[in-house]
């Protein structure tokens, strides 16, 4: 199967769904289909997204309950959840049909009026709005998944990709969420210089194939590191409790790899001396260079007036400190505390760490 990336996925929905047809997208669970959908390919194409799950659902979900008229007809009132052509018009909207091989076989088939031969759309008896575009997510029963089969009908009907993000893709997707970039946590650093990183001898401690036959074991994924980095305020004030979150949540062998890496980190330089001008051995080894310009990227506040602490010389200390480092590991650092507000693109020696 065609496989794919977060970024191209915006494209080729956007080809995909100018020729009429729908997009699935496939992958293991927790890497990142219904969110990169639902927050990046509709936004970008300027959509509103309606997100429909009907696992466990049955046919009424689709159809509606029935209200009984006085000839003894029945009519079926559209249930909420479908952007029908009295909701919506002709406003654009991407409709996510999340997990789908999971659904009802009976609400599998009810929905077969989304890909008519021609005209409107329709779920059940209900007409879709004139400018709906669909797109669909599941597993694989290579993902661990005991879900069904899509029907060959759909799958024709589809443009299938399978997801597979790398760990350039969750670092741009971790910088961009406040919550996640202001945590402190140490998992960038982990997941960039870490793990393996295409070398076939090394663990993949990122997002490895789920392990066959699946018996429910937790497994490193990009959902997965998320609760690890939100964890991080215990890390320091609670860390048994946080030990059994981060194993709970990516198995025992990522967490003892991680916790190895943090032995690491936690043995860096002391930032606030660093800078202060003092003397400090910096790591020769390229995982603790990225654990100490990840952890000083966190270290540092933002004010008001970024350019003018630029221009002053605040930040002088930071771009020494990253000269001294491996050059990708510099411009990361660089770019990272640019996109948090930070113009080191006006600093002097800003050509010698990035190029914006």
């Amino acid at each position: 199967m065609q496989t794919i990336s977060p970024t191209d996925l915006p494209s080729l929905a956007k080809l995909v769904f100018h020729t009429d047809r729908f997009l699935f997208v496939k992958g293991q669970g927790g890497s990142g289909k219904t969110s990169i959908l639902c927050n990046q390919v509709g936004p970008a194409l300027g959509r509103e997204v309606w997100l429909v799950n009907l696992s466990g659902q049955g046919p009424q979900e689709v159809l509606g309950y029935g209200i009984p008229q006085p000839n003894n007809d029945m009519v079926f009132a559209a249930p909420t959840i479908w952007p029908t052509e009295s909701r919506v018009g002709d406003k654009p909207v991407l409709l996510v049909l999340d997990e789908l091989p999971d659904y009802d076989a009976e609400v599998r088939a009810l929905l077969r009026g989304l890909f008519p031969a021609s005209g409107a759309r329709y779920v059940g008896p209900h007409k879709l709005g004139s400018n709906v575009a669909i797109a669909v997510t599941g597993n694989r029963k290579a993902d661990g998944t005991r879900s069904a089969v899509e029907d060959a009908p759909f799958t024709e009907r589809c443009v299938s990709v399978l997801l597979e993000p790398t760990v350039a893709d969750w670092l741009k997707y971790y910088d961009s969420v406040p919550r996640l970039r202001n945590s402190g946590s140490l998992v960038p650093a982990f997941l960039q210089y870490g793990v393996s990183q295409g070398d076939k001898a090394a663990p993949d401690h990122f997002n490895p194939p789920i392990v066959h036959p699946y018996l429910g074991e937790p497994h490193p994924c990009p959902r997965t590191w998320e609760a690890v980095v939100l964890a991080e305020s215990a890390r320091l004030t609670d860390p048994s409790i946080y030990r059994m979150m981060v194993a709970g949540s990516i198995g025992r062998d990522a967490a003892n790899a991680y916790f190895g890496f943090l032995r690491i980190a936690d043995a860096l330089p002391d930032i606030k001396a660093i800078q202060r001008g003092e003397s400090y051995n910096l790591p020769v080894d390229p995982a603790g260079q990225f654990a100490l310009a990840n952890a000083c990227v966190n270290f540092i506040t933002v004010g008001p007036d970024a350019g003018a602490d630029v221009a002053a010389g605040v930040f002088d200390w930071f771009v020494d400190l990253l000269l001294r480092m491996r050059g990708d590991i510099s411009m990361f650092a660089a770019v990272s505390l640019t996109s948090r507000g930070v113009p080191l693109d006006n600093h002097p020696k800003s050509h010698e760490l990035i190029r914006l």
